[in-house]
């Protein structure tokens, strides 16, 4: 491989002296890999969730703090259970080496998916953007510092944490010495980084761009109390607001459903009481995104895409109403709290309008029954996974239908003869 300086790779962690990028693949090619949730690989993801979580100055970073929490002891012996009981009667193995390209818009991300690929006994290299957010940049370093420990020694033998520019020779040269290759992105960026091929029997996971949406039944909301009616709307400002509405599984589109009277007075109650929490929460936002909002709205005005907008205030939540769902309203997004809106008499009329980019759809009000219902019908065209408003960025090891425990393995089979 020819690096240029231009091209220079820079190893983020763990760092060595005169290390190349060369050397620190090969050597770690190299090694064994791990057994699932070894006891070392528990104390080095949760020994990072308690220094997150003891550091006050962390505390306004949410994303963090959810980082932190899933990170926990507690929820790790839930997903090894989970692993257990997918793994019983089953022989799993890790791949190997697991190459991951970490997203632009929701820069942590990757450490989901790195831990899971870890937790089941792989090494691991992972490129990071070159314009990182400062919640990147501070994981980056605790990593570091945690990948320096000599207790964790066996981890950062298995561990590269790169950026570099793009660069078709490096990441063919990544991808020539990878099992398994995790590309997460817009869709322009995953078609670049597939034109470069991996080794013949590699395998590959792509988390593309998604939409994802909300469903309410006005008539369940109207029967709230205020405290959970207020405690709905924290949760919709969690999933919403976190990463600036800018990822995957954040809500863009609200549908409501019911009668027309009620969802008139359910609209009502909810966006008050999230314009409340939106002030309490938030600074005063730069007019740059507020003015984003407003351009955004009058640019599909004039393309007839909506019956009324919202436009007494840019600071807060921002809403159109969508005229017809039929619409390519997909491509309307600017993030910064700009909120499609529309209706449906019954949840399984959506039926008529999922789309294969669809992530997320994230209720309140429906009964289980109701949402298999709509799975059923919908049959496979989209919508990856259903949770409640509130558990829309909770990440899981089933993610856009990929189950990363199995994808991260490698299934072995024994069948033997047997003796007459």
């Amino acid at each position: 491989m020819r690096i240029t300086e231009e091209s220079k790779v820079f190893i983020l962690a763990p760092v060595k002296e005169n290390d190349s990028i060369e050397n620190r693949i090969s050597n770690l090619v190299k090694m064994q890999p791990l057994e699932p949730f070894e006891s070392v690989i528990l104390e080095f993801i949760s020994e990072l969730s308690r220094r997150i979580l003891s550091n006050n100055l962390y505390r306004r970073y949410p994303e963090l703090i959810a980082l932190a929490f899933w990170m926990r002891k507690s929820h790790l012996k839930n997903l090894e259970e989970q692993y257990l009981e997918m793994r019983r009667g089953r022989l799993l193995v890790p791949r190997g080496v697991v190459l991951h390209f970490a997203p632009s818009n929701v820069d942590s991300i990757f450490i989901y998916s790195w831990f899971i690929s870890l937790l089941v006994g792989n090494s691991n290299i992972v490129r990071v953007s070159q314009q990182r957010g400062e919640q990147i940049n501070i994981l980056i370093d605790l990593l570091s510092d945690l990948l320096s420990e000599e207790n964790f020694k066996v981890i950062q033998d298995r561990t590269a944490i790169i950026t570099y520019p793009h660069n078709e020779d490096i990441t063919r040269f990544l991808s020539e010495n990878c099992n398994t290759r995790v590309i997460w992105g817009g869709d322009e960026t995953i078609k670049r980084i597939r034109s470069v091929p991996l080794r013949a029997n590699a395998t590959e996971m792509v988390f593309a761009d998604k939409y994802s949406l909300s469903a309410i039944d006005a008539r369940a909301l109207l029967e709230l109390s205020n405290t959970e009616l207020n405690q709905i709307a924290q949760n919709f400002y969690n999933d919403a607001y976190w990463f600036d509405q800018m990822a995957c599984s954040s809500p863009r589109l609200i549908i409501w459903s019911g009668v027309e009277i009620e969802i008139e007075r359910a609209k009502a109650l909810f966006w008050d009481t999230v314009e409340q929490i939106v002030s309490e929460k938030q600074e005063k936002l730069n007019p740059s995104v507020g003015m984003t909002k407003l351009v955004t709205g009058y640019q599909y005005s004039a393309k007839g895409f909506f019956n009324r907008l919202s436009t007494n205030s840019t600071q807060g939540t921002y809403r159109a109403d969508l005229k017809s769902l039929d619409l390519p309203f997909r491509e309307i997004h600017c993030g910064g709290g700009f909120f499609l809106e529309s209706h449906v008499e019954n949840i399984l009329e959506m039926v008529d309008f999922v789309d294969i980019k669809d992530q997320t759809l994230s209720v309140f009000g429906f009964s289980e029954e109701e949402l298999r219902k709509l799975v059923q019908v919908v049959r496979g065209r989209g919508i990856d996974r259903i949770v409640s408003i509130g558990q829309s960025l909770n990440f899981d090891n089933v993610w856009d239908g990929y189950n990363l425990f199995e994808n991260f393995s490698k299934e072995i089979t024994i069948k033997l003869q047997s003796k007459e």
